[in-house]
């Protein structure tokens, strides 16, 4: 029941904010995935926070996957991580990583992109993707703090961009030197974030 009397305009929505006491890890999976069973050759390469792994084969074993994901371990990135293969109907093969170090990768991860142009789909249609099957939240309701950074090499800046949580669509154009209240503005107008 909320207050009988705001002081100003109308109650039009409530912010309900919680949080996990234990940590919750996130999962992202990899797909490759033909039209026609047996077609697809190849390899392909994952990137994560601008480092890229060796390349992997179309039809990886997990460990295999599990392996170059550590090497990028080296430049600090990834923490421990486990790897499962799931068969698609014959047709290729999903990943499912998921992010078990709570020091190094706690909270939200950055999604993996897929590089995909040494994979073939012969004479069937591939596709290659990744997605996030559970997104991860530190444990006690400890805040995230995401950087946001425009620079350039020539010193000289324009342009926009724009944000997205969790599949929220994107938020209206920030130009490159937004204020702190505008990103905020921003961000609160994403579904996601409220």
């Amino acid at each position: 029941l909320g207050p009988s009397v705001t002081g100003g305009s109308p109650i039009t929505s409530y912010r309900v904010e919680w949080f996990e006491m234990a940590p919750v890890p996130t999962v992202q999976s990899i797909w490759i995935v033909n039209s026609i069973a047996g077609q697809t050759t190849g390899q392909f390469r994952l990137l994560f926070q601008g480092s890229t792994t060796g390349e992997l084969e179309y039809n990886a074993q997990a460990e295999d996957v599990r392996y170059e994901l550590m090497r990028l371990d080296s430049w600090g990135l990834i923490g421990h991580v486990e790897v499962e293969r799931t068969d698609v109907e014959g047709r290729g093969y999903r990943w499912d990583v998921t992010f078990l170090d709570t020091t190094l990768n706690a909270g939200e991860v950055s999604r993996f992109l897929l590089n995909p142009e040494s994979l073939n789909g012969n004479t069937g249609s591939l596709t290659a993707y990744t997605r996030v099957v559970q997104h991860g939240s530190r444990a006690g309701g400890h805040t995230e703090i995401q950087k946001i950074t425009t620079s350039s090499s020539g010193g000289y800046i324009e342009g926009y961009f724009q944000l997205s949580l969790r599949g929220s669509g994107w938020s209206p154009l920030l130009a490159h030197d937004a204020s702190t209240s505008q990103v905020q503005d921003a961000l609160e107008s994403l579904y996601t974030v409220g």
